[in-house]
Order: C-alpha cells, then sequence, then structure tokens
C-alpha cells in the first residue's frame, strides 16, 4: 500500500503531495508529513481544509483560523508558525495563542476581535437604511398583531381573556357610550374568550374598557421603543438583534 505525504511551507500550508509508489524517496522532499489515502483523497477536494500544526496533518479549528487572519491584520509580515502558534485543545475555551515570538506585544483577546471586525466590508448607508425600512414594517406588523389578539382583565371579578380585534375594540367604545349616554343602563353582557358570555355591570365595564385601552399603549410604547434602538442602530447585526420578543 502506498504511503502518501503532504509537503507543506514554514506557515504550515499544504503545497503538494506525494506517494512512493510514484515517487524515488530521494525525489520526496525533506518537509513532508505522512498522511493516509483517505486525507489524501479529502485534502484534494477540499483545498485549504488542512494545514501542518506541530508536525501534525490537521483541520484548524474556526475559531484558529479566525486568530490567524486577526494577527496577520494588525501584523502583516508576521508568519505563522514562525512568529506565531495558534493553539486549539477543542475543550470548548477557544483557540489561543501559544507562542508569540514577535518584538511587538501580544495582543488581547479584545483586540483580536476588533481587528476581526475592521476587517469586515463597510456596508453603505443606502444598505443600512433599506433594512431599517424592512424591520420596521417587521415591527409594525407584530405591534398590529399583538395588539388586535388577546387581553386579559379582571374587571368582572375573576381573570378573563377578551378579544381586541378591531370589531371587538367598536363594540367595546360603543358599548362605552352607550352607558354614559343612557342612564337607567345598569348592566350589559359581554363575550370572553375563555368563560363565554359574562354580565358586566358599568364599573365593570369602564374597567374592561381601560384594561383593553392599557393592553394598546403598552404595545406601543414598546414600539416606540424599538423604534428608538433602530434609528440609532449603525451595522445589519445591531438591526438584526432588534426584536419583537
Amino acid at each position: 500500500m502506498a504511503q502518501y505525504y503532504a509537503e507543506f511551507d514554514a506557515k504550515g500550508n499544504i503545497l503538494a503531495f506525494y506517494n512512493d509508489d510514484v515517487w524515488d524517496a530521494d525525489k520526496i522532499p525533506s518537509m513532508v508529513v505522512p498522511i493516509t489515502e483517505e486525507q489524501w483523497k479529502e485534502a484534494i477536494c477540499e483545498q485549504g481544509k488542512y494545514v501542518v500544526q506541530n508536525g501534525q496533518f490537521c483541520v484548524p479549528s474556526e475559531d484558529q483560523m479566525k486568530k490567524w487572519l486577526a494577527i496577520q491584520h494588525l501584523y502583516p509580515t508576521a508568519v505563522r508558525m514562525v512568529d506565531f502558534v495558534v493553539d486549539d485543545d477543542l475543550d470548548g475555551k477557544g483557540a489561543y495563542i501559544a507562542q508569540w515570538n514577535l518584538d511587538h506585544p501580544k495582543p488581547t483577546d479584545e483586540e483580536l476581535q476588533a481587528a476581526l471586525e475592521a476587517m469586515q466590508p463597510k456596508e453603505s448607508d443606502d444598505s443600512i437604511e433599506q433594512k431599517k425600512a424592512e424591520k420596521l414594517r417587521y415591527l409594525d406588523k407584530c405591534c398590529s398583531q399583538v395588539i388586535t389578539g388577546t387581553f386579559l382583565s379582571s374587571a368582572a371579578g375573576d381573570m378573563h381573556e377578551y378579544s381586541y380585534d378591531l370589531e371587538a375594540q367598536i363594540n367595546m367604545h360603543s358599548l362605552k357610550e352607550l352607558f354614559a349616554m343612557n342612564p337607567p343602563l345598569k348592566e350589559a353582557k359581554w363575550n370572553t374568550r375563555d368563560a363565554g358570555v359574562i354580565v358586566h355591570d358599568k364599573d365593570q365595564f369602564t374597567r374592561l374598557w381601560t384594561d383593553g385601552m392599557m393592553h394598546k399603549i403598552a404595545q406601543l410604547d414598546k414600539l416606540r421603543f424599538l423604534e428608538s434602538k433602530l434609528q440609532a442602530a449603525t451595522s445589519s447585526s445591531e438591526i438584526e438583534q432588534i426584536k419583537w420578543n
């Protein structure tokens, strides 16, 4: 069975592959590591996936790759695996700078994160404004759906769930006006979502109407708060984080 080898440079990047069925031993470069046929096939199909670290043919973690990019953004002439080594023990703690041979101070995780963010392409003002407009439509829709859903009230004694769709709002306002214009009217029936029709006296209905209005005002206040956050947002990530729930 042929033995496969991967040639690599000082940075650990893969340069070429060899196997001893095709190449004479004296023709195979000295900077190689032995690999399996399966690794060779996978590396051919997914070029750039593997690197050599500490003499091992391996796949770097995503966090390692991010820190490599960040360091090389801060120090463009730095050579990976020579000037610095980034390891990842895959213990959930993330990648870390295991060796630092530059004369410059070793960057902190915060400095590396800032470097990564600086590498991201800047979004245009038009793109940001378009995303804000889309998010505002989403917030308006959520607010309307919650308002015209249901609300809870203990106006009749026990806590009940009441509809607050547009028809219910109109009917509730009309009945409130009827109570005000017709003093002999002392009570009226009103439908609940959980207990059917319940008789409410005038004071109970006034409280029910007030609870419905407070439900509506609370959602509008929430919408205004989220709108203010949206207007202050300066990036797509900030806009994405603004959600109704």
